[in-house]
């Protein structure tokens, strides 16, 4: 699901990234964390992209079924507190 180019770039950054952990480099390790992240988001991205061009629903879905049908009907509304 994820394209060869996105998986090259988390590849790629992760192994930067572990790089930098074993040379204990601070400063490259915070640059390559937010390398990795933004090749993280934009693969995410893409996934969720391409599960909407095939018809597919997101995860959470679209809301219909928490208004309607018999699930609403079980919820149970409480207070929670902790004794010690």
């Amino acid at each position: 699901k994820v394209g060869a180019e996105d998986k090259a770039k988390v590849e790629s950054s992760s192994a930067k990234l572990k790089q930098a952990i074993e040379s204990e480099d601070f400063d490259t390790m915070k640059s390559e964390l937010e390398t990795l992240q933004q090749a993280l988001y934009a693969a995410g991205a893409a996934v969720y992209q391409n599960a909407g061009a095939d018809g597919a629903a997101a995860p959470g879905g679209n809301g219909s079924s928490a208004g309607s049908g018999s699930a609403a009907d079980d919820v149970i509304d409480a207070e929670f507190s902790e004794s010690k």
